[in-house]
């Protein structure tokens, strides 16, 4: 697990009390506020980021900030550890500032993660982890792309060209519950069908189908090794339509049932020794 929950709540307006935002910092952990509406404002240093409906906010260990919140203000907010570093590399790189491109699926993730943390179980916690780490995964992947339009040299055609894949990528990304539609894909990246075939081959070295195939593959892997989530749901939040089918396609691919796979993994960690 690369990430760990500490505390989650909701922002309630304090009653008969003036408010007073303070500035504070978070010595080994991260913030992040998910907003329902656009009262208050998240102030790092001497900027201002006024708050958005449904944008996320992001806050790195040791940075001192100020939430400026008015008695109307209303988010959710999760304070957690980043366990891996070149994630927290990746996310001390992110704006302040975020706004989802997949957003329900993001709002389900956080929703699930703070429905299994409320529960104050070990497994719930392990769960609420594994949906976060999820949603962690996503938010990134819907990431702004650092691609200057004023470079205008001989690699500006290579340029469009990925940026054309990244439209697709984001979306496949953000969506990979979901039924795919490659035709999307292809007007999204503004490519006629063959180019856009070509050009997803040359940088992936796969086909679009077996890409989303094997995006959706690791997924699975993933939960099923760090969660003890039922094979069902598993089956539909990776993209497969039942959980007969998902059993298929997983053993046809890793000769194994998802089953066997869990199973082997969990042996597998507990013949570690430290």
């Amino acid at each position: 697990m690369s990430v760990e929950i500490i505390k989650v709540g909701k922002w309630q307006s304090p009653v008969n009390r003036n408010l007073n935002p303070k500035a504070h910092i978070h010595e080994d952990y991260y913030q992040l506020i998910f907003t329902q509406n656009s009262v208050g404002k998240l102030v790092l240093d001497d900027r201002s980021y006024p708050f958005k409906p449904e944008h996320l906010y992001f806050t790195a260990p040791g940075v001192q900030h100020t939430c400026a919140n008015k008695k109307t203000t209303q988010y959710i907010i999760f304070y957690f550890k980043i366990l891996n570093r070149e994630l927290a590399e990746t996310v001390d790189s992110l704006p302040p500032e975020l706004a989802p491109r997949d957003l329900m699926s993001c709002k389900q993730m956080l929703s699930q993660s703070a429905y299994e943390f409320s529960s104050g179980t070990e497994f719930g916690r392990l769960r609420a982890n594994a949906y976060f780490e999820l949603f962690l995964s996503a938010a990134l992947d819907g990431a702004p792309m650092s691609v200057s339009a004023t470079e205008q040299t001989a690699e500006t055609v290579s340029a469009m060209n990925d940026r054309g894949i990244d439209h697709a990528l984001n979306y496949i990304y953000n969506n990979f519950s979901n039924e795919i539609s490659i035709d999307y894909l292809v007007e999204i990246s503004h490519f006629e069908r063959r180019q856009f075939f070509r050009i997803f081959k040359e940088k992936f070295g796969t086909t679009p189908n077996k890409y989303i195939i094997e995006l959706r593959m690791n997924k699975a892997k993933a939960l099923l090794t760090s969660t003890n989530m039922p094979m069902a749901e598993i089956a539909i939040y990776c993209g497969f339509k039942t959980e007969h089918y998902f059993g298929q396609a997983f053993k046809t691919r890793e000769g194994i049932s998802p089953n066997e796979f869990r199973k082997a993994a969990s042996k597998s960690s507990k013949d570690i020794i430290f």
